[in-house]
């Protein structure tokens, strides 16, 4: 198989369990291929601050597509599309978000992302990208001009509560914004027409080839948008069955390396 770029999603894809980190296959397999000239990108829900050190783990040089492809970097750092959101926009969100109890808002800016106090959720996100910037509120952090908003982020347990408010937020928004569940405890939030197929083109320009070169390797609803993008998807073992129907290729689960094995038979 003729290859020539690499995207693949973090959280339940290049790493399956975050307690025993990226399996030995994914970064033999990721190193391989750059060593034979193939772009390899981290796209993400997270921001760059929580891709570098990941990155670094796998020992390669790499593109990160952050917030879900509202901000793509290529290898070096250098920003190669930047899409944030609308601040008056952001605040009419958080709005709906405060009449919802039992879940907890982040701001994501380029570099930095902001919190308003420090429990379970703030632990969890200092754990997987790097420690948040703490304000009274949210939005009195809109209110700082050094700040951007190139994602929202709110977290609950109950899943029945994210259902309710992805649905809410979707009618009242969506001709605006996209809307959607990263994992049942995630929902992202960020200007629409943005997705993770956005950085599969911007990069596939950027190396100059074609998305039908390109291979895409996830495990949730939000990499579909990935997956249509490029020529060939690869859904992990462990993605729900809707995900599956949506890819090209079903590898092992992402505890099992199943990227690192995928790989392994087409760069062998």
């Amino acid at each position: 198989m003729d290859i020539k770029l690499i995207c693949t999603d973090i959280d339940g894809t290049l790493i399956g369990d975050g307690r025993r980190g990226i399996p030995q296959i994914n970064k033999a397999m990721l190193q391989k291929a750059t060593a034979m000239g193939i772009p390899v990108a981290l796209v993400s829900g997270r921001g760059p601050g929580g891709i570098r050190p990941l990155l670094e783990d796998c020992g390669i040089r790499g593109a990160m597509g952050c917030f879900s492809g509202a901000l793509v970097l290529d290898e070096n750092g250098k920003e190669l599309f930047g899409c944030p959101m609308e601040k008056p926009l952001a605040l009419k969100v958080l709005a709906e978000i405060r009449n919802v109890t039992n879940v907890t808002v982040f701001q994501f800016g380029k570099e930095a992302w902001y919190k308003e106090q420090q429990g379970r959720w703030e632990d969890f996100e200092e754990e997987v990208s790097c420690i948040g910037v703490r304000y009274p509120s949210i939005e009195e952090s809109l209110k700082d001009p050094a700040t951007s908003v190139y994602k929202l982020l709110a977290m609950s347990d109950d899943a029945k509560v994210m259902d309710a408010l992805t649905t809410r937020l979707q009618s009242l928004f969506g001709d605006q914004l996209s809307v959607m569940l990263s994992s049942p405890c995630n929902l992202e939030i960020q200007k629409k027409g943005i997705g993770k197929g956005t950085a599969v083109r911007v990069l596939c320009e950027h190396y100059r080839t074609t998305p039908a070169s390109a291979v895409a390797f996830g495990d949730y609803f939000n990499d579909i948008d990935m997956f249509h993008a490029a020529g060939t998807s690869v859904a992990m073992g462990n993605a729900p069955e809707q995900v599956k129907a949506e890819a090209t290729i079903i590898a092992p689960n992402a505890c099992e390396g199943g990227l690192g094995l995928q790989l392994e038979t087409w760069l062998a």
